[in-house]
């Protein structure tokens, strides 16, 4: 499976932060997944707007990967 984290969730996982579902967690640790961080998480500024979230969606669309995040907003 390929995975695309954005960037809370690529730094939760790096701080090993247990707000990161344990679900999450098991698919970015398991060495069969491609794992992926976001162009946005490289923009400096807020990661909550509108435009950094479409590049997210964009990129995991193109890249063919599942959304690994938190942001409700993507759960629609």
């Amino acid at each position: 499976m390929r995975l695309l984290l954005n960037t809370h969730t690529f730094l939760w996982w790096l701080a090993g932060n247990e707000a990161l579902p344990v679900t999450a967690r098991a698919a970015i640790a398991d060495e069969d997944n491609d794992v992926f961080v976001s162009a946005a998480a490289a923009l400096p500024g807020p990661h909550r707007d509108p435009w950094d979230r479409i590049i997210m969606m964009a990129q995991a669309l193109a890249e063919h990967c599942h959304m690994v995040t938190i942001d409700s907003v993507f759960a629609d």
